[in-house]
Protein backbone atom coordinates (compact mmCIF):
# COMPACT_ATOMS: atom_id res chain seq x y z
CA UNK A 1 0.00 0.00 0.00
CA UNK A 2 1.45 3.34 -1.04
CA UNK A 3 2.21 5.74 1.84
CA UNK A 4 -0.10 8.72 2.09
CA UNK A 5 -2.82 6.96 0.11
CA UNK A 6 -6.25 5.90 1.36
CA UNK A 7 -8.80 3.67 -0.32
CA UNK A 8 -12.23 4.00 1.27
CA UNK A 9 -14.21 0.77 0.95
CA UNK A 10 -17.84 0.09 1.82
CA UNK A 11 -19.43 -3.32 2.42
CA UNK A 12 -22.95 -4.77 2.58
CA UNK A 13 -24.78 -2.44 0.20
CA UNK A 14 -26.35 -1.15 -1.83
CA UNK A 15 -28.95 0.11 0.61
CA UNK A 16 -31.62 2.62 -0.48
CA UNK A 17 -31.43 4.43 2.86
CA UNK A 18 -27.66 4.85 3.22
CA UNK A 19 -25.91 4.34 -0.12
CA UNK A 20 -27.32 7.53 -1.73
CA UNK A 21 -26.24 9.57 1.30
CA UNK A 22 -22.72 8.16 1.17
CA UNK A 23 -22.54 8.78 -2.57
CA UNK A 24 -23.62 12.37 -1.94
CA UNK A 25 -20.81 12.96 0.58
CA UNK A 26 -18.23 11.38 -1.74
CA UNK A 27 -19.44 13.60 -4.58
CA UNK A 28 -19.27 16.75 -2.44
CA UNK A 29 -15.74 15.87 -1.31
CA UNK A 30 -14.66 14.68 -4.79
CA UNK A 31 -13.38 11.37 -3.37
CA UNK A 32 -13.51 7.96 -5.09
CA UNK A 33 -14.34 4.77 -3.22
CA UNK A 34 -14.74 1.03 -3.71
CA UNK A 35 -18.06 -0.66 -2.91
CA UNK A 36 -18.26 -4.38 -2.17
CA UNK A 37 -21.85 -5.20 -3.00
CA UNK A 38 -24.13 -8.04 -1.88
CA UNK A 39 -25.70 -9.69 -4.93
CA UNK A 40 -29.26 -9.87 -3.64
CA UNK A 41 -29.13 -6.15 -2.83
CA UNK A 42 -27.84 -5.45 -6.34
CA UNK A 43 -30.81 -7.37 -7.73
CA UNK A 44 -33.16 -5.34 -5.54
CA UNK A 45 -31.61 -1.95 -6.32
CA UNK A 46 -29.61 -2.11 -9.56
CA UNK A 47 -30.01 1.65 -10.03
CA UNK A 48 -27.82 2.26 -6.96
CA UNK A 49 -24.94 0.21 -8.36
CA UNK A 50 -25.28 2.01 -11.66
CA UNK A 51 -25.03 5.28 -9.74
CA UNK A 52 -21.82 4.06 -8.11
CA UNK A 53 -20.13 3.15 -11.37
CA UNK A 54 -21.45 6.25 -13.15
CA UNK A 55 -19.80 8.39 -10.46
CA UNK A 56 -16.45 6.69 -11.12
CA UNK A 57 -16.39 4.44 -8.08
CA UNK A 58 -15.06 0.89 -8.16
CA UNK A 59 -17.31 -2.10 -7.41
CA UNK A 60 -16.36 -5.51 -6.06
CA UNK A 61 -18.30 -8.57 -4.90
CA UNK A 62 -19.39 -9.43 -1.36
CA UNK A 63 -21.17 -12.74 -2.24
CA UNK A 64 -24.86 -13.03 -3.06
CA UNK A 65 -26.38 -13.66 0.38
CA UNK A 66 -23.56 -12.40 2.64
CA UNK A 67 -22.45 -16.00 3.13
CA UNK A 68 -19.43 -16.94 5.24
CA UNK A 69 -17.11 -18.43 2.63
CA UNK A 70 -14.84 -19.83 5.34
CA UNK A 71 -17.55 -22.32 6.32
CA UNK A 72 -19.48 -22.63 3.04
CA UNK A 73 -19.10 -25.84 0.98
CA UNK A 74 -17.43 -25.53 -2.40
CA UNK A 75 -20.74 -25.74 -4.32
CA UNK A 76 -22.17 -22.83 -2.34
CA UNK A 77 -19.05 -20.72 -2.88
CA UNK A 78 -19.33 -21.27 -6.63
CA UNK A 79 -23.04 -20.41 -6.62
CA UNK A 80 -22.60 -17.30 -4.45
CA UNK A 81 -19.89 -15.87 -6.66
CA UNK A 82 -21.50 -16.81 -9.97
CA UNK A 83 -24.85 -15.26 -9.00
CA UNK A 84 -23.15 -12.11 -7.69
CA UNK A 85 -21.13 -11.73 -10.85
CA UNK A 86 -24.25 -12.25 -12.98
CA UNK A 87 -26.41 -9.60 -11.32
CA UNK A 88 -23.54 -7.11 -11.38
CA UNK A 89 -23.17 -7.69 -15.12
CA UNK A 90 -26.92 -7.24 -15.54
CA UNK A 91 -27.01 -4.05 -13.48
CA UNK A 92 -23.89 -2.32 -14.81
CA UNK A 93 -22.69 -4.20 -17.88
CA UNK A 94 -19.39 -4.88 -16.11
CA UNK A 95 -17.52 -7.78 -14.54
CA UNK A 96 -15.06 -7.66 -11.66
CA UNK A 97 -12.69 -10.10 -10.00
CA UNK A 98 -12.49 -8.15 -6.73
CA UNK A 99 -13.95 -10.06 -3.78
CA UNK A 100 -14.21 -9.18 -0.14
CA UNK A 101 -15.43 -12.18 1.86
CA UNK A 102 -18.12 -11.38 4.42
CA UNK A 103 -16.96 -11.36 8.05
CA UNK A 104 -13.39 -10.59 6.98
CA UNK A 105 -11.40 -7.67 8.26
CA UNK A 106 -7.63 -7.25 8.48
CA UNK A 107 -4.87 -9.71 7.53
CA UNK A 108 -3.90 -10.49 11.13
CA UNK A 109 -7.43 -11.82 11.71
CA UNK A 110 -7.22 -14.39 8.90
CA UNK A 111 -7.51 -17.94 10.20
CA UNK A 112 -6.83 -21.25 8.51
CA UNK A 113 -10.36 -21.60 7.13
CA UNK A 114 -10.30 -18.01 5.83
CA UNK A 115 -7.02 -18.69 4.07
CA UNK A 116 -8.36 -21.79 2.37
CA UNK A 117 -11.51 -19.89 1.35
CA UNK A 118 -9.30 -17.25 -0.29
CA UNK A 119 -7.40 -19.99 -2.12
CA UNK A 120 -10.67 -21.48 -3.40
CA UNK A 121 -11.83 -18.07 -4.58
CA UNK A 122 -8.46 -17.52 -6.25
CA UNK A 123 -8.81 -20.79 -8.11
CA UNK A 124 -12.12 -19.46 -9.46
CA UNK A 125 -10.39 -16.32 -10.69
CA UNK A 126 -11.16 -13.87 -7.87
CA UNK A 127 -8.80 -11.55 -6.02
CA UNK A 128 -9.54 -11.49 -2.29
CA UNK A 129 -9.43 -8.04 -0.69
CA UNK A 130 -9.01 -7.34 3.03
CA UNK A 131 -8.53 -4.05 4.89
CA UNK A 132 -5.80 -2.43 6.95
CA UNK A 133 -7.98 -0.02 8.98
CA UNK A 134 -11.41 -0.95 10.34
CA UNK A 135 -13.74 1.91 11.26
CA UNK A 136 -15.84 -0.55 13.27
CA UNK A 137 -18.87 1.50 12.30
CA UNK A 138 -21.16 -1.44 13.07
CA UNK A 139 -20.43 -1.04 16.79
CA UNK A 140 -19.29 2.58 17.14
CA UNK A 141 -21.20 4.77 19.59
CA UNK A 142 -20.39 8.09 17.92
CA UNK A 143 -19.19 9.32 14.52
CA UNK A 144 -15.91 10.37 16.14
CA UNK A 145 -15.29 6.75 17.14
CA UNK A 146 -15.47 5.85 13.46
CA UNK A 147 -13.12 8.68 12.46
CA UNK A 148 -10.60 7.60 15.12
CA UNK A 149 -10.73 3.94 14.10
CA UNK A 150 -10.47 4.62 10.37
CA UNK A 151 -7.60 7.12 10.49
CA UNK A 152 -4.21 5.56 9.64
CA UNK A 153 -1.18 6.32 11.74
CA UNK A 154 2.21 7.82 10.87
CA UNK A 155 1.34 8.61 7.25
CA UNK A 156 0.86 4.99 6.30
CA UNK A 157 -1.40 4.07 3.43
CA UNK A 158 -4.64 2.31 4.31
CA UNK A 159 -7.54 0.34 2.96
CA UNK A 160 -10.35 1.55 5.22
CA UNK A 161 -13.33 -0.71 5.95
CA UNK A 162 -16.74 0.94 6.38
CA UNK A 163 -20.33 -0.07 5.57
CA UNK A 164 -23.15 1.38 3.48
CA UNK A 165 -25.65 -1.36 4.35
CA UNK A 166 -26.45 -4.11 6.81
CA UNK A 167 -27.95 -1.91 9.54
CA UNK A 168 -28.26 1.64 10.77
CA UNK A 169 -25.42 3.51 9.05
CA UNK A 170 -26.37 7.01 10.17
CA UNK A 171 -23.16 7.28 12.18
CA UNK A 172 -21.13 6.22 9.14
CA UNK A 173 -22.77 8.93 7.05
CA UNK A 174 -22.10 11.49 9.79
CA UNK A 175 -18.46 10.39 10.14
CA UNK A 176 -17.57 10.24 6.46
CA UNK A 177 -17.21 13.98 5.81
CA UNK A 178 -15.08 14.65 8.92
CA UNK A 179 -12.94 11.58 8.15
CA UNK A 180 -12.21 12.81 4.63
CA UNK A 181 -11.49 16.33 5.88
CA UNK A 182 -9.13 14.99 8.56
CA UNK A 183 -7.17 12.87 6.10
CA UNK A 184 -6.98 15.61 3.48
CA UNK A 185 -5.61 17.99 6.14
CA UNK A 186 -2.86 15.45 6.79
CA UNK A 187 -1.93 15.29 3.13
CA UNK A 188 -3.59 12.01 2.18
CA UNK A 189 -4.86 11.35 -1.32
CA UNK A 190 -7.85 9.13 -2.06
CA UNK A 191 -8.00 6.45 -4.75
CA UNK A 192 -9.92 3.34 -5.64
CA UNK A 193 -8.63 0.12 -4.18
CA UNK A 194 -7.01 -1.09 -7.41
CA UNK A 195 -5.12 2.16 -7.88
CA UNK A 196 -4.06 2.23 -4.24
CA UNK A 197 -2.20 -1.07 -4.56
CA UNK A 198 -0.78 -0.29 -8.00
CA UNK A 199 -3.06 -2.54 -10.05
CA UNK A 200 -4.89 -1.68 -13.26
CA UNK A 201 -8.66 -1.53 -13.05
CA UNK A 202 -10.10 -4.91 -12.14
CA UNK A 203 -13.39 -4.07 -13.84
CA UNK A 204 -13.97 -5.16 -17.43
CA UNK A 205 -16.95 -4.94 -19.83
CA UNK A 206 -19.20 -7.97 -19.44
CA UNK A 207 -19.84 -10.14 -22.50
CA UNK A 208 -23.24 -9.77 -24.11
CA UNK A 209 -24.47 -13.13 -22.80
CA UNK A 210 -23.46 -12.22 -19.23
CA UNK A 211 -25.39 -8.95 -19.47
CA UNK A 212 -28.51 -10.66 -20.82
CA UNK A 213 -28.31 -13.45 -18.27
CA UNK A 214 -27.76 -11.01 -15.42
CA UNK A 215 -30.64 -8.82 -16.53
CA UNK A 216 -32.94 -11.85 -16.69
CA UNK A 217 -31.81 -13.00 -13.24
CA UNK A 218 -32.52 -9.56 -11.77
CA UNK A 219 -35.99 -9.61 -13.32
CA UNK A 220 -36.74 -13.07 -11.94
CA UNK A 221 -35.58 -12.10 -8.45
CA UNK A 222 -37.61 -8.89 -8.45
CA UNK A 223 -40.69 -10.77 -9.68
CA UNK A 224 -40.29 -13.40 -6.97
CA UNK A 225 -40.01 -10.74 -4.28
CA UNK A 226 -43.12 -8.97 -5.61
CA UNK A 227 -45.31 -12.07 -5.30
CA UNK A 228 -47.27 -11.85 -2.01
CA UNK A 229 -46.98 -14.85 0.30
CA UNK A 230 -50.02 -17.14 0.57
CA UNK A 231 -52.27 -16.65 3.60
CA UNK A 232 -51.70 -18.99 6.54
CA UNK A 233 -53.33 -22.34 6.07
CA UNK A 234 -56.94 -22.33 7.25
CA UNK A 235 -57.45 -18.57 7.03
CA UNK A 236 -60.43 -17.22 5.16
CA UNK A 237 -59.94 -15.46 1.82
CA UNK A 238 -63.27 -16.41 0.24
CA UNK A 239 -65.38 -13.85 -1.51
CA UNK A 240 -68.53 -14.70 0.43
CA UNK A 241 -66.99 -12.97 3.43
CA UNK A 242 -67.70 -9.24 3.29
CA UNK A 243 -65.03 -8.07 2.74
CA UNK A 244 -62.82 -11.12 2.03
CA UNK A 245 -60.54 -11.78 4.99
CA UNK A 246 -56.89 -12.73 4.99
CA UNK A 247 -56.46 -12.84 8.73
CA UNK A 248 -53.43 -13.93 10.68
CA UNK A 249 -55.00 -16.82 12.57
CA UNK A 250 -55.37 -14.85 15.75
CA UNK A 251 -56.89 -16.95 18.55
CA UNK A 252 -59.47 -14.19 19.12
CA UNK A 253 -62.75 -14.43 17.15
CA UNK A 254 -63.01 -11.82 14.44
CA UNK A 255 -66.48 -10.85 13.14
CA UNK A 256 -67.24 -10.26 9.49
CA UNK A 257 -68.03 -6.68 8.61
CA UNK A 258 -70.32 -4.81 6.24
CA UNK A 259 -72.22 -6.16 3.28
CA UNK A 260 -75.84 -5.91 2.26
CA UNK A 261 -76.53 -9.50 3.18
CA UNK A 262 -75.17 -11.36 6.17
CA UNK A 263 -72.57 -13.88 4.98
CA UNK A 264 -72.68 -17.51 5.90
CA UNK A 265 -70.75 -18.73 8.92
CA UNK A 266 -67.08 -18.95 8.13
CA UNK A 267 -65.29 -22.17 9.08
CA UNK A 268 -61.94 -20.45 9.34
CA UNK A 269 -60.69 -21.09 12.91
CA UNK A 270 -59.35 -17.56 13.28
CA UNK A 271 -62.70 -16.04 12.28
CA UNK A 272 -64.63 -18.43 14.55
CA UNK A 273 -68.21 -19.13 13.46
CA UNK A 274 -69.68 -15.68 13.83
CA UNK A 275 -71.88 -14.57 10.91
Amino acid sequence: MRPGTVALTFDDGPDPAWTPQILRVLHEKQVPATFFVVGRHVAGHPELVRAQTAAGHEVGLHTFTHADLATAPVWQTRLELAASRAVLAGATGENTILLRPPYSSMPDAVGNRDWHAALRAGALGYLTVLSTRDGLDWEAHTPQDIVDGATPQDGRGAVVLLHDGGGDRSRTVAALGPLIDTLKARGYRFTTLSEAVGLPSQTTPAPTFDRWYGTALIGLIQAAVAVPPPPPRGCCTRSRCSPPLACSCSPQPRPHTGGAAAPRPCPCPCCASRP
